[in-house]
């Protein structure tokens, strides 16, 4: 999973923020309950997600995270 978050791992991301005018990224997270409750996992993907986030701002995009279905 690690890999499926890193820009530099993922060719069409990449070459979309290379070429495009503008990208969107976006994560949809679930809104049950359930994931509200603190874990490793859920703090490890909170991380990636934020490592993301600063990667895309290196590159004029932003991460843009939901709740709800995508």
């Amino acid at each position: 999973m690690r890999r499926a978050f890193r820009i530099d791992d993922n060719t069409p991301l990449m070459r979309a923020l290379d070429e495009a005018g503008e990208v969107v990224p976006l994560v949809c997270l679930s809104p049950d309950a359930r994931y509200h409750v603190d874990s490793p996992r859920r703090t490890f993907v909170r991380g990636v997600l934020a490592d993301l986030d600063g990667d895309l701002r290196e590159k004029d995009s932003a991460l843009h995270v939901r709740m709800g279905n995508p």
